[in-house]
């Protein structure tokens, strides 16, 4: 799903932009553009970051259990 109509981002793009570091929408802004013409999709932006921030953090957190259980 396209997240920016104006520079054609879709939800991947996101995903792999938050995964390579990404954490704000200035931040993707200067990267691919998300954001930066009309603002209609900033909110979006911010959200999809927040969300995708803590499933990774919770992700960890799993793994993190998982090798602590091992023991």
């Amino acid at each position: 799903m396209l997240v920016c109509l104006c520079h054609a981002v879709s939800d991947r793009d996101l995903d792999t932009m938050v995964e390579q570091g990404c954490s704000t929408v200035s931040q993707l802004s200067r990267r691919c553009g998300a954001g930066a013409d009309c603002g209609a999709c900033v909110r979006d932006l911010a959200r999809g970051i927040r969300q995708r921030k803590r499933r990774a953090s919770e992700s960890d957190c799993e793994a993190m259990d998982l090798a602590l259980a091992a023991r």
